[in-house]
């Protein structure tokens, strides 16, 4: 896929553990991704677990809403149940790829450093 050539810029912060890029410039329809791999394990249960975790992402979004006075969020009280997860809408069915991943560490000799994981590279492996 040639969109993976193109770089998604991002910031890089040395404190965070990780960046990933947050364009939405190369987005995936869900739905076709499942069926391309869906002899891969990994995308078992791959919607309900991708609303699972992003539930408490959203909820920490309303609750900063929350705190600066604007209206409430709706409750949602347990992040497994189907009702909550239901309430977990993608829009538009996307997802979106991004081709980079920053990973900050410490060495064993105390020095910070940031290894890049990058798809169309040699440096594809962790």
């Amino acid at each position: 896929m040639s969109h993976l050539y193109q770089q998604d810029p991002m910031a890089n912060t040395p404190d965070a553990h990780h960046v990933i890029g947050q364009s939405q410039n190369f987005p995936e329809n869900l739905f076709t991704f499942l069926g391309q791999n869906s002899d891969d394990p990994a995308v078992k249960d791959f919607i309900p677990k991708l609303k699972a975790h992003l539930l408490p992402y959203i909820r920490a979004i309303h609750i900063e809403k929350q705190d600066s006075g604007q209206p409430p969020a709706p409750s949602v009280h347990d992040n497994h149940s189907p009702t909550s997860l239901n309430q977990v809408i993608l829009k538009n069915d996307r997802i979106y790829c991004h081709n980079l991943l920053h990973i900050n560490y410490t060495t064993y000799d105390v020095r910070r450093v940031q290894d890049t994981v990058n798809p169309c590279t040699g440096h594809c492996d962790c």
